[in-house]
């Protein structure tokens, strides 16, 4: 396989299409042929000093994405097929790769990722333990070259990045010893500072132990800080990112350190150099979310909190603010919107140090804006817009309530300034105000004047007219919120924006249209300020809602004849129909039942042409079409039922489709419409449906978000056909008794995602568990026989409450929903329960008890009594 390998890899880097094209066909043939030997051969093309350090590299990159993927399954699969190759190919590959560091060309070498490929797979499964302490021996040995030290130290680096800190602590002491040493002035070469730099960062995390331990963290600190003043840019720069990063990590340790990182990096921000200004800005921006996140957490009665805030922000704001008005300033027209300049990371860092100052923020601020906000460059007087919306959230109402009424009418002429750029942040400034203090534009003196700003906006270029939109959508709700506050109805028969609703609707749909409407995210943001229309208006809007659901209807069934060529044209066009479908679902829930069953039949011919079309089988279009179908279900209730027919099939393979996890979790959305809309309607389409989402809860690749709302759907279906679910009884008890025992295991309080995760699968198993037994009692006051099937499992139901009671992460939806199943329980067994309800069903009532929403005190109060009646007390 060599030779043939080698004259691939050559041809993959040939200028002729057809010889590139047949040579990566030909290595990808090799690979799903013999896996092994193809790695094997690659290594051996990358040891190869003899040969072109382009094909080397070319088979370094090949190697590498044998083992990696983007894509968590496939990542999977890459990593079992590696651990199971014969040990002695794995360890052949292993030691070319190893011989191969230092003999690429420095700052292009593959070797470092194809060794840190394969440590990211063996290191959590011990197959590799001392691959650190090699790689630190080969840096330490007599006549390594630089290019070899520095691909290690690329290795080391790598390493860290992908492999999970706790897995590298034991190496901490060993690896901060070489790079620390490679980090100081002493070392000659540049490139190796950096790369010594690039790996600390990336080692940060693993390095708690060493910060705990004061002579550790000073030698670290005193290097880090030295690093920031070394000459190279690209050194500098590495250093200030470890800064960021310890700040973020190990903000309880620095207050010895904090007069020489004020210098540094008052010093970086006003440096020449973008990068170097930029990491001096992150650095603040760090100190500021770290403090804010501390001032946001309460306090656990009894105990000392771990992390106390120094309030560095405050202190420094004097200091930093004036900076960081003037780094605003730092933009020209031609910058690209999505690039980060300074003038944005200023604004950032400005909008987290308004947060943590509050007040105090204002009196360096303002004097700026009032300096330039007339400025005859536009720069300045973008810099005084940008900056007085930077700083709108932190300070209290009282203090910047009077400045934003006292700038408003300024600020609206400003729509009007010769810059675009002045221009969009005037719409972004117009917005936030809106959104944050809707009270100061909700009156007579500025609601008109601002909702001709806005709709004289709407025209303007796409990226003022996107901001816009964004203001547009922010007034509707405030609106319908102000409105509703001062009503003493439910139903509004009025709001501010009924005057002004159709001109707007009209226009917002001729935004969508506009030529222009694909840059800068426009048509998107068009659909969504309709969205907030049609979801927020009154009573005297309805004729206007009504013309908007034809014009939705007329685009939708437009576009389905729309002739669509290439991808680009395809994409847009997908976007458009999920956008639209979007506007169907928020129109639907606004018609009344009359009006809906009046289109129902042409909105589901529509959506059943989707489902069968080439853009039905996009993910975005196909998860807001359902949703629509959501929506028509909930308008209809049992009217839909005779539609079941035509779109079961498409709910079928929306269920199936287990690799686009969202289209499923909508799909299984859909299914609980469909049970509690159609009740016991739905009983002939049962056997599919629980057959499809029994499959999804098998699925290992299905995401894990899905399945807890699978487990609530059995009980949505129990519910719907009452007493015919005994048909599926065993099968959905098995399943729930297996869940029920992941599920009752403790949960990481400091973990969020799993304690999110655990209580999202603890409520679906209770959902289900309810709604089973309801199915199975029937309607009536004296519980149905069939509920004696359930019999048999009541132990293990109590004793999964029992063991998630004992985790204080139980969310208190959780608390409540095992309140009511314990108290059905009790209610329909009554002292049969008796001995089963101990002491936990005490602490989970008083858990109850004392939720902080009144439905959990209700149920609470309501368990409780069921289950004294169960004692016999």
């Amino acid at each position: 396989m060599s030779s043939d390998i080698s004259q691939a890899l050559d041809a993959c880097l040939s200028s002729d299409n057809n010889l590139r094209d047949q040579a990566f066909q030909w290595l990808e043939a090799a690979q799903r042929a013999d896996l092994p030997n193809f790695m094997l051969a690659l290594a051996s093309e990358l040891r190869n000093t003899e040969r072109p350090i382009i094909s080397r590299q070319q088979a370094g990159i090949q190697l590498k994405n044998c083992l990696v993927s983007k894509d968590d399954t496939v990542r999977e699969q890459k990593s079992a097929a590696w651990c199971n190759f014969d040990p002695n190919v794995r360890n052949n590959i292993k030691m070319l790769a190893f011989q191969s560091l230092g003999t690429e060309q420095q700052g292009n070498a593959s070797t470092p990722q194809v060794i840190s490929a394969i440590a990211t797979i063996e290191i959590p499964k011990g197959m590799w333990p001392d691959v650190m302490s090699q790689l630190v021996q080969a840096m330490q040995q007599p006549g390594a070259t630089d290019a070899l030290r520095e691909a290690i130290l690329d290795t080391i680096g790598y390493i860290c990045e992908g492999t999970d800190p706790d897995f590298l602590e034991k190496d901490a002491n060993d690896l901060l010893t070489v790079v620390i040493q490679c980090m100081r002035p002493a070392e000659a070469s540049t490139r190796i500072r950096k790369a010594a730099t690039t790996a600390l960062l990336n080692s940060l995390e693993f390095c708690r132990l060493n910060f705990e331990n004061e002579s550790h963290r000073n030698v670290i600190m005193q290097t880090v800080c030295e690093a920031t003043q070394c000459p190279d840019s690209s050194v500098k720069v590495a250093a200030l990112e470890c800064l960021v990063r310890i700040m973020s990590l190990y903000y309880q340790h620095m207050k010895t350190y904090m007069g020489a990182l004020f210098s540094i990096t008052m010093e970086a921000m006003m440096s020449a150099d973008e990068k170097v200004a930029l990491q001096g800005i992150e650095f603040w921006s760090n100190v500021c979310d770290e403090e804010y996140d501390l001032a946001m957490d309460e306090p656990v009665p009894g105990q000392p909190p771990e992390r106390v805030s120094q309030h560095y922000c405050k202190g420094a704001v004097p200091h930093i603010v004036p900076i960081l008005n003037q780094l605003l300033t730092k933009q020209e027209e031609e910058d690209d919107e999505e690039d980060w300049n300074l003038s944005k990371a200023a604004s950032v860092c400005l909008t987290l140090i308004a947060l943590c100052a509050e007040d105090d923020v204002l009196q360096f601020v303002v004097p700026f804006v009032r300096e330039n906000v007339s400025n005859p460059q536009w720069q300045f007087r973008d810099a005084a817009v940008l900056a007085f919306g930077s700083v709108l959230e932190g300070p209290s109402g009282e203090a910047i309530v009077g400045i934003i009424e006292t700038a408003l009418a300024h600020i609206m002429t400003m729509m009007q300034d010769p810059s675009p750029v002045v221009k969009d942040t005037v719409a972004w400034l117009l917005g936030r105000i809106v959104d944050l203090f809707p009270q100061c534009v909700l009156n007579a003196v500025y609601f008109q004047p601002l909702i001709e700003c806005l709709m004289a906006g709407l025209d303007m270029e796409p990226r003022v007219s996107t901001n816009c939109c964004w203001a547009v959508h922010a007034l509707a709700e405030n609106a319908h919120e102000h409105a509703l506050n001062e009503s003493d109805s439910d139903v509004l028969q009025t709001y501010p924006l009924s005057g002004n609703f159709e001109r707007i609707l009209t226009k917002l749909f001729q935004v969508t249209v506009r030529d222009d409407a694909g840059e800068c995210n426009l048509r998107c943001a068009a659909y969504e300020a309709l969205i907030a229309l049609l979801q927020n208006n009154a009573r005297d809007c309805y004729p206007m809602v009504l013309k908007a659901a034809t014009e939705i209807i007329n685009r939708l069934e437009t576009s389905l004849g729309l002739q669509v060529e290439g991808r680009e044209q395809m994409t847009q066009y997908t976007e458009m129909q999920a956008s639209l479908c979007a506007l169907l679902q928020a129109v639907l829930r606004q018609l009344e039942r009359n009006d809906v069953m009046a289109v129902s039949d042409i909105v589901m011919t529509i959506l059943l042409r989707m489902f069968n079309s080439e853009s039905g089988s996009q993910h975005n279009v196909l998860e807001d079409a359902l949703m629509a179908v959501s929506a028509l279900i909930e308008a209809l209730k049992e009217h839909f039922g005779k539609y079941m027919q035509a779109i079961q099939p498409y709910l079928l393979a929306a269920l199936k489709n287990t690799a686009e996890y969202q289209v499923c979790f909508v799909a299984v959305g859909v299914v609980g419409d469909v049970c509690r809309s159609l009740g016991v309607q739905c009983l002939p389409f049962c056997d599919d449906i629980m057959a499809a989402l029994m499959r999804a809860l098998g699925e290992p690749s299905l995401d894990r978000s899905v399945k807890p709302h699978i487990l609530s759907a059995f009980g949505d279906v129990a519910m719907a056909i009452g007493p015919h679910y005994k048909k599926y009884l065993a099968m959905s008890l098995t399943v729930l008794q297996q869940a029920a025992g992941r599920a009752a295991e403790m949960t990481d309080a400091d973990d969020f995602d799993q304690v999110d995760h655990m209580n999202a699968l603890r409520e679906g198993i209770l959902e289900a568990f309810t709604g089973i037994l309801h199915a199975l009692k029937g309607d009536g006051e004296i519980p149905s026989n069939d509920v004696s099937e359930i019999v048999p499992s009541v132990g293990g139901i109590v004793q999964f409450i029992n063991f998630i009671t004992r985790d204080m992460s139980l969310s208190e939806s959780n608390v409540r929903s095992s309140l009511g199943l314990l108290g059905d329980l009790c209610s329909i067994f009554k002292q049969q329960m008796g001995s089963q309800v101990t002491d936990f069903a005490d602490v989970l009532v008083a858990r109850g008890m004392s939720g902080k929403e009144d439905p959990t005190r209700v149920t609470a109060k309501w368990a409780q009594k069921q289950i004294r009646l169960a004692r016999g007390r």
